[in-house]
């Protein structure tokens, strides 16, 4: 009898051991959770500037020259805008000659069609290709909106 006592009490404690790790785990989950809200709170205090010309990084200096690049040509396919980034930005020519990869710039013209900086259009009667434009290109191509 004494035997089986033991082992029930085992048992018990092996269950109470592994709940106060549980426990212990969901704790620590609301504290990370706690520190994320924390940390996107102190984000939204942050005021954004544009200023090309201070830009250090090389995503910061690669996605100016996207924008500069649909400026001059709205309506370009993102073959064509790697092309154009290889061969007419600075930061991008650097980057290609290094890595010899274009995955980067592709990488980052999806990011900016996510976040809709730059917009992703199709010509109707021409489903297969895609072609990119600035948001406030979008109004010289709408229907009635014609050059008189």
């Amino acid at each position: 009898m004494s035997m089986s006592s033991d082992i029930s009490k085992d048992n018990q404690k092996s269950e109470n051991q592994s709940e106060n790790v549980n426990i212990a785990e969901n704790k620590q989950e609301v504290n990370k959770s706690k520190q994320k809200s924390i940390k996107s709170k102190k984000d939204n205090d942050v005021i954004i500037l544009d200023i090309p010309d201070r830009l250090e990084t090389l995503k910061g200096r690669i996605i100016n020259c996207i924008f500069d690049i649909i400026r001059r040509k709205p309506l370009i396919k993102e073959k064509d805008l790697v092309l154009e980034l290889v061969f007419n930005c600075e930061a991008a020519r650097k980057f290609y000659e290094e890595n010899h990869e274009t995955q980067y710039f592709r990488f980052l013209i999806h990011m900016l069609t996510k976040k809709k900086m730059i917009l992703k259009v199709k010509l109707k009667g021409d489903e297969k290709h895609v072609y990119y434009i600035l948001p406030e290109q979008l109004d010289m191509f709408k229907k009635g909106s014609e050059i008189k």
